[in-house]
């Protein structure tokens, strides 16, 4: 008889086209490989319902995330208040499979009284608290800063309190989250890397003459990075950076004039592949500690030379395939040493070698079988 588990999701996973949501998505997809029964949940907001989860899951249901200014006042974080729902509750009652709640956004039941006595396993994305600390910081808007501020501290008090009172287990998604909550005395605490859409690298070996920074352009820490790309590194540099990504052209329209700098705006989903296998390196820089950046597994599976500074979360899992630069002329240097250095078979290899103990996921999936009871 196959396991069976209950994933409830802080957004609709299909289609897997930022951050979270392809954790989740391509988690559901191996899981499914590996024979678990998934019943889908999912908190709807500014996505529609996607037929294509079907293919994972035997039932999927949907939840109106109610983001009310009411929701604010409660004691709950903000993210946790708004996905609460009666109907959740009853369809999870329906049987006794497992529950894994995907982030502390979803975990508005895990203290319910009438979940008992079922098993809790909850995947961590985040120390929650932590990224909205630092979100905060790089806020200059003062009323989002208060509110994040004070978000904070209220996922504070919910994962050291709630979480880990009642979660059977904690899946990190780093090394350094499996630290954090192994020192704050979690349960049964599991290192599963980040689900992604890669099953084998794709990566082009040769040369290429450009250096790629894509993300989301409307995130403060995105811009920030470009920026400091931009005015610290390339500018001063005969060497070509193309920034790529969501209203890329709205916030840097003013660099469009410097040779050096090409600002692609809003690129299609085959335009940003194109880019990702053509770029002889990848920059990827950010100010803000927590969190998986998607965007790294992305470039390790499909990219050639690749430049991290040191706040990216992985890195201590990655140190012999990346290069790690903070200061502007750390990250000139690194630059000029590898922009004519070609990225070659044995490379790849060695890559592959590195990559595949802990970012596959079929493995990963099984590990999460096991835990199932």
């Amino acid at each position: 008889m196959p396991k069976a588990l209950h994933v409830i999701s802080f957004n609709v996973p299909s289609p897997p086209d930022y951050g979270g949501v392809i954790d989740v998505f391509y988690g559901l997809k191996a899981l499914a490989a590996e024979g678990v029964e998934i019943t889908l949940h999912c908190f709807q907001y500014g996505r529609a319902a996607d037929e294509d989860l079907r293919q994972f899951c035997k039932k999927v249901y949907y939840y109106k995330r109610r983001q009310s200014p009411v929701k604010l006042l409660s004691p709950l974080p903000y993210i946790v208040a708004t996905r609460q729902s009666g109907q959740l509750l009853e369809n999870l009652k329906k049987d006794m499979a497992a529950i894994l709640f995907h982030g502390a956004h979803c975990c508005a039941f895990i203290n319910h009284p009438d979940l008992e006595h079922r098993q809790k396993i909850v995947r961590m994305h985040n120390v929650e608290w932590q990224y909205y600390r630092d979100l905060a910081s790089l806020e200059s808007n003062f009323f989002k800063k208060k509110y994040l501020e004070a978000e904070s501290k209220k996922l504070k008090r919910f994962e050291l309190g709630v979480i880990r009172q009642y979660a059977d287990c904690t899946l990190a998604i780093s090394r350094k989250d499996e630290y954090y909550w192994l020192k704050n005395n979690f349960k049964e605490v599991q290192f599963v890397s980040a689900f992604h859409p890669f099953d084998a690298l794709e990566i082009d070996a040769g040369l290429g003459d450009f250096a790629l920074f894509h993300g989301d352009l409307s995130v403060a820490d995105n811009e920030r990075a470009a920026f400091f790309l931009i005015e610290e590194v390339f500018k001063d540099l005969d060497y070509k950076l193309v920034v790529a990504g969501r209203q890329a052209s709205k916030v840097f329209s003013k660099y469009k004039g410097l040779k050096n700098i090409e600002i692609v705006s809003d690129p299609s989903h085959e335009e940003m592949k194109r880019l990702m296998f053509q770029a002889q390196m990848h920059t990827l820089l950010t100010y803000n500690e927590a969190g998986m950046k998607l965007k790294l597994l992305q470039a390790l599976f499909c990219g050639r030379h690749i430049l991290i500074n040191g706040k990216m979360k992985g890195k201590e899992q990655l140190e012999s395939i990346v290069h790690i630069c903070d200061t502007a002329q750390e990250w000139q240097n690194k630059i000029t040493m590898l922009r004519r250095k070609k990225f070659a078979e044995k490379d790849i290899l060695f890559r592959r070698r590195n990559l595949s103990n802990q970012y596959d996921n079929r493995s990963n999936a099984r590990v999460i079988k096991q835990l199932i009871d």
